[in-house]
C-alpha cells in the first residue's frame, strides 16, 4: 500500500477525516498523520499484548517532518516495550502470592491456590495489568462462577465456591498492594462477597414430614425419594446405580459417588423396595427411573421434589440432600454405630459429629442411661 503520508504535498491532498491515516513501519506499529481540515497531528500506536493499540501524539504538522516522526516514534516504541516488560500483571499477583505461600511453608494452600487461580481468574483476566484492573471486570468475573441452574442449592454452592476464589484473588492482590506493585486497593474492595451462600442449614425432617411428602408424590420421584430415605445415598449415586449393582441375596447394592465407589447395606425394606424395581429388568438396566424409563439426570427431579414439598406443607429448604440427613440421624437414634453408618452413606466420621452431634449426644446419653445404678 503506498505511503500517502511521506511528503507534505501528499498530505494536503488527505481528506478530512476523524481518524488518522496510518501507515505500518513493522508489524503492531504505525504513525498516522491526523486532519481535519483545521488541524493536523501526527500519532503514532503500538500493538500490545492484550492485543490492544495503545498511543502517542507526537507532535503537529508546524514542528516536524516525516522523517522526524519516524524518530520520534522509534524511541517511543522502544521505551513502550520497556514499559511493557515491567507491567505488572494479574498472573503476575498470583504468581507473586502462590510463591509467598510455598515460602512460608504453606505449601498446600499454595497449590490449591494456583489450581483455583490458574483455572478460573488466569484465563479470564491473567493478563489484565493489575493497576488498570476495575471493579466492574472483577464482578463479571466473580458473577461468571455462578451455575444458572433450576435447583437452589447448586446456585448456592456456586456462589459459596466463588466466594471462596475471590477470597484467594483479594488476598493476592493485597499482597501487591502492600509490596506497593500497585498504588490502590479500590477495585477488589468494590466487589462484596455473596451474602448468605455458606453451607446450608441442615434441615431435619421429622417422621411425620417424610410420610406426608410421600403421600404427596406418586409416580417413579415416589420410589427416588423412598430409595433416599432408606439408604441415606446421595442422587447422582442413586440414579446411576444399575441392577448388577444391586444383590438381593445379600441385600446390598453398590453405589459410586464423589467419595468414591462402595457398597451400602440394605434394611429389609430396602431390599423390598429394590427387588421391586429391578423385577424384569437386565443387569444394564437402571434401578430407578423417570417415569419414561430414562435417566435421572442433574436436576431432573427439582421440580417434581419442589411441588411436593409445597402440596404437603414442608419447609420450603427441604432438599434431596434433606433425605440423607435424615437416614443418618434416624440411623445415629437407633445406636448404630458411626463408623458403619459413615462406611454405607459414603462420608466421614469427622462430617457425622460434626453436623449431627445433637443426634450423637442424645444416643450417648441413652447409652448411659442403660448402665444407671439405683442408689438411695
Amino acid at each position: 500500500m503506498a505511503n500517502m503520508i511521506d511528503s507534505k504535498r501528499k498530505r494536503l491532498k488527505l481528506a478530512p477525516r476523524t481518524w488518522p491515516h496510518w501507515v505500518t513501519i513493522k508489524r503492531g506499529q504505525s504513525v498516522g498523520f491526523y486532519t481535519n481540515g483545521n488541524e493536523q497531528t501526527w500519532q503514532a500506536r503500538l500493538l500490545n499484548e492484550d492485543g490492544k493499540y495503545i498511543y502517542k501524539v507526537l507532535g503537529d504538522e508546524t514542528d516536524i517532518e516525516y522523517e522526524q516522526v519516524l524518530t520520534l516514534a522509534n524511541k517511543w516504541f522502544d521505551t513502550a516495550f520497556t514499559q511493557k516488560s515491567s507491567r505488572y500483571t494479574v498472573q503476575d499477583a498470583v504468581n507473586d502470592y502462590v510463591q509467598e505461600l510455598e515460602n512460608v511453608g504453606k505449601l498446600r494452600s499454595a497449590g490449591d491456590t494456583h489450581g483455583r487461580l490458574y483455572k478460573h481468574l488466569i484465563p479470564m483476566l491473567g493478563k489484565k495489568e493489575l493497576s488498570s484492573l476495575t471493579s466492574t471486570q472483577l464482578t463479571t468475573f466473580r458473577n461468571a462462577m455462578v451455575k444458572k441452574s433450576d435447583d437452589p442449592e447448586a446456585v448456592r454452592k456456586s456462589r459459596d465456591t466463588a466466594n471462596r476464589i475471590m477470597n484467594m484473588v483479594k488476598a493476592a492482590f493485597n499482597l501487591a498492594y502492600r509490596n506497593e506493585r500497585i498504588t490502590s486497593d479500590g477495585a477488589w474492595k468494590k466487589v462484596k462477597s455473596f451474602a448468605g451462600v455458606g453451607r446450608a442449614r441442615i434441615l431435619f425432617l421429622t417422621d411425620k414430614e417424610v410420610s406426608t411428602l410421600l403421600e404427596h408424590t406418586d409416580g417413579q420421584i415416589k420410589n427416588l425419594l423412598k430409595a433416599a430415605i432408606l439408604t441415606g445415598a446421595r442422587y447422582g449415586e442413586l440414579a446411576d446405580a444399575k441392577v448388577r449393582d444391586y444383590s438381593e441375596h445379600d441385600r446390598t447394592v453398590h453405589l459410586a459417588g464423589k467419595t468414591g465407589a462402595r457398597t451400602a447395606f440394605l434394611s429389609a425394606s430396602g431390599a423390598e423396595l429394590f427387588t421391586a424395581q429391578v423385577t424384569d429388568k437386565k443387569p444394564n438396566d437402571l434401578i430407578l427411573t423417570k417415569d419414561d424409563g430414562t435417566h435421572w439426570g442433574k436436576n431432573h427431579h427439582s421440580r417434581l421434589l419442589k411441588r411436593a414439598v409445597e402440596s404437603s406443607g414442608l419447609p420450603e429448604e427441604t432438599l434431596f440432600y434433606s433425605f440423607r440427613h435424615y437416614h443418618i440421624s434416624k440411623a445415629l437414634l437407633a445406636g448404630i454405630p458411626m463408623q458403619v453408618i459413615a462406611e454405607n452413606t459414603g462420608t466421614s466420621i469427622r462430617m457425622i459429629e460434626k453436623h449431627y452431634g445433637k443426634f450423637v449426644n442424645s444416643d450417648r446419653q441413652k447409652m448411659f442411661d442403660s448402665v444407671d445404678v439405683a442408689i438411695t
